[in-house]
């Protein structure tokens, strides 16, 4: 008899200690339908049709107090988790940098990074880096959005998260090695055409060559906007242009530190930006033709 009432004790306590642990476990983060620690927009989405539909349990995380219906201040919970997170499983960060041109460092700050399944897309900051916090443990992609340049592609990354932060090179690929013929980047016909169109002086002999008549963007005297066929073609100095050698300029001395441009696709181009010398460097400078 003592060993069976020492049974039913320890049974008891075992009993005793269940029901504890299950009055005070960790509730579902609100909202986060599919368990996995995040809500997202198509979660919310789905918790204002459940306040329209009493007793749907297609979403009990969505139901606080599980009575079978979602009120306002229920989604209102569950977007507070969508804004600020929910403690549960540890969250990392992902990190890393796309570089611009191959075999150079990292540093490409105008080339947006999007993290799949999540959806999320950034920029690189001021470091020159993205960052992606809190992000649970699993496997996602990383791929940048433009996808490719005037010099290669970067291709996408997977990375895998389990108990640390990641950081990761998005290496861009150069592109293949052109062939030796035709010399000049672009298409050869219009370059062709190009040489008789910047002599032209009326709108007839303009369209002729393949140019483009119209007015000038800041003087709006009309004149003659050649085609160079080059568009887009790389270069580090005007003799690689047809037209000129140029890139974007953002800001006071952005110019210091760009070492490629592209060739214009017409001649003559307005505004202001980063052109190249003979020598490869780079200044700013507004054109107003």
């Amino acid at each position: 008899m003592a060993a069976i009432s020492s049974a039913a004790g320890i049974l008891t306590g075992v009993v005793a200690t269940l029901a504890v642990a299950t009055a005070t476990a960790q509730p579902p983060c609100a909202g986060d339908c599919n368990g996995d620690g995040v809500v997202f927009i198509d979660e919310l989405v789905t918790g204002v049709a459940l306040t329209l539909a009493p007793g749907s349990r297609e979403c009990p995380a969505m139901d606080g107090d599980q009575n079978g219906t979602v009120v306002v201040a229920e989604l209102v919970a569950a977007v507070g988790v969508a804004l600020e997170g929910c403690e549960g499983p540890s969250r990392f960060t992902i990190s890393g940098c796309v570089n611009e041109f191959p075999g150079e460092s990292c540093g490409a700050t105008f080339e947006s990074v999007r993290l799949v399944p999540l959806g999320i897309t950034q920029y690189p900051g001021g470091d020159g880096e993205f960052h992606f916090e809190n992000i649970p443990p699993g496997t996602y992609t990383l791929y940048v959005v433009n996808g490719c340049n005037p010099y290669g592609c970067w291709p996408s990354v997977s990375v895998t998260v389990t108990d640390q932060d990641v950081f990761v090179y998005m290496e861009l690929n150069p592109a293949p090695t052109p062939t030796p013929t035709p010399n000049v980047c672009g298409d050869e016909a219009k370059a062709q055409l190009f040489a008789e169109c910047v002599q032209t002086t009326t709108e007839s002999d303009c369209v002729d060559a393949g140019g483009r008549w119209g007015p000038y963007p800041y003087s709006q005297q009309p004149g003659c906007f050649c085609d160079t066929g080059q568009g887009g073609c790389p270069c580090s100095a005007p003799e690689d242009c047809l037209g000129d050698c140029y890139t974007s300029f953002g800001g006071q001395n952005d110019c210091d530190q760009v070492r490629r441009g592209t060739c214009s696709g017409e001649l003559p181009v307005g505004g202001c930006f980063c052109v190249f010398s003979s020598e490869g460097h780079a200044d700013g400078l507004c054109i107003d033709p």
